[in-house]
């Protein structure tokens, strides 16, 4: 709720925009600023349908923001005064062009969307979009000159648009020579994410981070290589929770059910995104096994028949990861550990499985799988030993994320 005392009068309207692809400390210079100095602060959300440059499509990008801006900005001892929307350019008709009309239609729109966003919280009505003044009961007065709206912005050419509209603007993070002080941007955090991890607000974290992927058929070493790696570059690291469960629970395979994998899926991606969103992802992760994993095992038990998962329950169960999971199942990249050396017997592994031979068909319908998927040309398969694979993890990380 808006607070009414402050309203009385002429207020300071200070406006944040941008595409926010992804949003960071440069951003939040601006928002910060704008929030010190005025009454009513408002992010907008810059964008248009199938942006060529953007890691998250614009619908999500709002939700993020409106939420960090929720949650972390708007001060919870005191009456809300950041507001938060997006602007779709492609719903307006307009493109990328910064011309003369574009800017027009596209100011037209941001000034109706406050004059709303007013009206419905603090019961006013202001018509930016022409300078003129309306309201309902002499609380909020925008004057006619717009003086009391600041923008805060970044770009020397959005302050030359709207000084050429007579709005009123202020550079921010520009130093007298035209140069950034905080040096950063939304194009150089794209192009490497590391390099910037700790200045991309954490919201956006998890769109941008590395995901390594290190899988294979059973007993191959591979909980151990995950676990070694992220303890390496201090970062944190999905665990096979398919196998956890079944610890937990003391099941074995040959007793697994549809409502089994199903959990084994579900808890699968839950325990991916709880990574993703960790204080402790450094901006790549590791993840020991997948749903892809699971779907191997089920497609193999479904064949056996003294098994309780069937054949049927292996097409309900493919459908069910289309549906839910298959879109979000994404890796950078793909290391599997090719079927090598003794088969352990941890009590939870079928045994009848434990031969190289039958390790290499799981082997092969992992691999069927991925194809299938399109995840074929994220791979590269670890032929060596244990140290010889990890060297392997370790100096792709190094080579292609770390010193990019």
């Amino acid at each position: 709720m808006i607070n009414m005392e402050k309203t009385k009068g002429n207020v300071k309207i200070g406006i944040c925009f941008g595409g926010y692809n992804p949003m960071h400390q440069g951003h939040l210079d601006c928002i910060l600023k704008a929030k010190k100095e005025c009454d009513y602060v408002f992010v907008v959300i810059c964008g248009y349908e199938n942006e060529p440059r953007a890691f998250v499509n614009f619908d999500t990008r709002v939700c993020t923001i409106k939420d960090f801006i929720e949650t972390k900005l708007n001060d919870p001892d005191n009456c809300k005064n950041l507001f938060c929307f997006g602007i779709n350019d492609t719903e307006l008709g307009i493109g990328e062009s910064e011309s003369e009309e574009n800017w027009d239609i596209w100011l037209d729109e941001l000034f109706r969307k406050i004059n709303d966003i007013l009206r419905k919280y603090g019961k006013e009505s202001h018509d930016f979009s022409r300078g003129s003044t309306s309201k309902s009961n002499s609380i909020v007065q925008v004057n006619k000159n717009r003086d009391n709206v600041t923008f805060y912005i970044g770009e020397k050419r959005y302050k030359e648009a709207l000084d050429k509209r007579h709005i009123g603007s202020e550079l921010v993070g520009i130093d007298t020579n035209g140069n950034r002080i905080n040096n950063i941007s939304a194009t150089e955090v794209r192009n490497n994410p590391f390099k910037y991890w700790n200045r991309i607000t954490p919201p956006f974290r998890p769109f941008m981070t590395k995901r390594i992927l290190i899988t294979g058929t059973a007993s191959e070493g591979k909980s151990t290589l995950v676990r070694d790696l992220s303890t390496y570059f201090d970062t944190t690291y999905v665990k096979e929770e398919g196998k956890r469960i079944m610890i937990e629970r003391g099941l074995n395979d040959q007793i697994l059910t549809y409502d089994n994998f199903q959990e084994f899926l579900d808890k699968q991606m839950l325990a991916l995104d709880n990574a993703l969103n960790s204080p402790h992802n450094k901006g790549f992760v590791f993840s020991d096994t997948d749903n892809l994993i699971t779907l191997m095992y089920a497609k193999s038990y479904s064949t056996i028949p003294e098994f309780a998962f069937s054949e049927d329950d292996y097409i309900r169960l493919k459908e069910y990861y289309e549906k839910n999971f298959h879109n979000k199942n994404k890796w950078d990249k793909i290391f599997i550990i090719v079927p090598h050396g003794k088969f352990v017997d941890d009590g939870v592994r079928y045994m009848g499985h434990s031969s190289l031979r039958e390790r290499f068909n799981h082997f092969s319908t992992l691999l069927d799988l991925l194809l299938e998927y399109d995840m074929i040309e994220e791979i590269e398969l670890l032929y060596g030993n244990y140290y010889e694979n990890f060297i392997s993890v370790r100096d792709y990380v190094n080579n292609n994320i770390i010193q990019k």
